[in-house]
């Protein structure tokens, strides 16, 4: 599996060549080309934003372990 960072740039990458392809494909009207274009731009914003989802689960699972770390110090603390 790849890591965030590497989801939100393959993400961006997606996004810029969709571009350029959109781009090009109305200028010379090749519908086939703008449509390629779009989809890659929706997959890079799906790479991002899977990029954006892990980095949030990583977040909310460092900051649960936090938390029972401080409650596990509590109990010792309570049962001496």
């Amino acid at each position: 599996m790849k890591n965030s960072n590497q989801d939100k740039r393959k993400g961006s990458w997606n996004r810029a060549k969709g571009n350029v392809k959109e781009s090009v494909g109305k200028l010379v009207g090749n519908q086939k080309l703008e449509a390629e274009g779009n989809d890659d731009q929706l997959k890079g914003q799906v790479q991002s934003a899977l990029g954006n989802a892990k980095d949030a689960v990583k977040s909310v699972i460092k900051k649960t372990g936090n938390v029972l770390e401080n409650i596990a110090e509590k109990v010792k603390e309570s049962a001496n």
